[in-house]
């Protein structure tokens, strides 16, 4: 089926609009001078306002930077998609700024009122664009639980999406403890972890297998008694976005029980933070799109 001119030209202005985020975080590591950039990043121990929103632009290293943005490549597209599939780009692209813009605020006033709860010893200078990322899918969640409902109703898209809340829980949890480590290197937690491992293997196997019944269970109430194809279809769509969000998210929350001073760019409050409220304000989205 031919694109449609005025479709293409949709299509060119949201990618240019992704490659505009970049070339804006580029545009600021690379020229903003270093001593503003010090002064635009999150100091918990002096707090200014404003930082909440520009730290999370600021990065330490261009390692750091390549980092955040490489997380950001990754998994970008994934929600873009099942918006543009379901319908729903322009939730898409307001939740899209409402990440960028309101995001970093609530998780940097999280990281605040945690952190020093959490690591008391520490007076931590936050910054770096992860906490967005974090955001982003914590949004993908939303995107595909949308996608879900608009193909097969409410039931799948609930499903879905408490199936695949559960799976990130369970992975993130596992994750924090080390539980997942131990698998590897044995001793006294190797049975906690041999059974971390298989809470995430079987929650996988969970969205995969509530993927596959969903749409054999549509198909059945149109008429039809079978539609392996479709199936296997849905199954492999839910089952890579679940294996690169768990790819992601293995990255984001490494094993840690202490705020490491020698790896300051790595605040597991923030990537937390932004996790939860990206769910959040991606939903707040749908609500208020629906009013």
């Amino acid at each position: 089926m031919a694109i449609s001119r005025h479709r293409l030209g949709i299509y060119v202005g949201d990618v240019a609009g992704l490659v505009a985020i970049v070339v804006v975080l580029a545009g600021v590591h690379y020229f903003v001078p270093p001593a503003l950039q010090q002064a635009l990043v999150f100091d918990h121990g002096q707090f200014r306002g404003y930082t909440l929103l520009t730290a999370a632009y600021i990065h330490a290293s261009e390692a750091h930077f390549l980092q955040n943005l490489e997380g950001c490549l990754r998994i970008v597209g994934f929600p873009y998609v099942f918006s543009l599939v379901s319908h729903n780009r322009r939730w898409f692209w307001r939740t899209t700024l409402t990440l960028l813009l309101v995001l970093p605020v609530v998780t940097g006033v999280t990281s605040y009122v945690l952190l020093p709860v959490w690591y008391p010893e520490v007076t931590p200078i936050t910054y770096g664009f992860s906490d967005i990322v974090a955001g982003v899918a914590g949004m993908l969640i939303v995107a595909v639980g949308r996608y879900m409902q608009a193909r097969y109703g409410d039931t799948a898209a609930w499903a879905v999406s408490i199936s695949g809340g559960l799976f990130v829980l369970i992975l993130i949890g596992a994750r924090l403890t080390g539980a997942t480590d131990t698998i590897v290197t044995g001793g006294v937690g190797r049975e906690i972890g041999i059974g971390a491992g298989l809470g995430v293997a079987i929650g996988l196997a969970g969205v995969l297998a509530g993927g596959w019944y969903l749409v054999q269970a549509h198909a059945q109430s149109a008429g039809r008694t079978w539609i392996g194809a479709e199936g296997i279809q849905e199954t492999a769509i839910l089952g890579v976005t679940a294996v690169v969000l768990g790819a992601l998210l293995w990255d984001f929350f490494p094993p840690r029980t202490a705020l490491a001073a020698s790896d300051p760019t790595t605040n597991l409050v923030g990537h937390a933070a932004g996790l939860g409220w990206g769910l959040v304000l991606a939903t707040a989205v749908v609500v208020l799109e629906r009013r």
